[in-house]
């Protein structure tokens, strides 16, 4: 990526697909599946305040059920 961030990960016909981690310039990472370069499947988003989202992606949107996990011990699932 130009812009900083880096990816680890499978490539097929330029798309990322399977698993892949994404490190982002503004410290998000992203852990999990991706099909035709989107976040598709079960996922862990890292945000640089501590928090992250664990759960199903679609077209790069949450999607169903997941847990939201606060640093401070807290979560919300949904």
């Amino acid at each position: 990526m130009n812009d900083g961030s880096t990816i680890s990960g499978t490539f097929l016909n330029n798309f990322l697909e399977g698993k892949a981690t994404c490190r982002f310039k503004n410290k998000e990472v992203y852990e999990g599946e991706f099909k035709a370069s989107k976040k598709n499947g079960e996922g862990i988003y890292y945000y640089p305040n501590g928090n992250s989202y664990k759960g199903t992606y679609f077209e790069d949107m949450r999607h169903g059920w997941g847990t939201l996990s606060f640093q401070n011990g807290g979560s919300l699932a949904g």
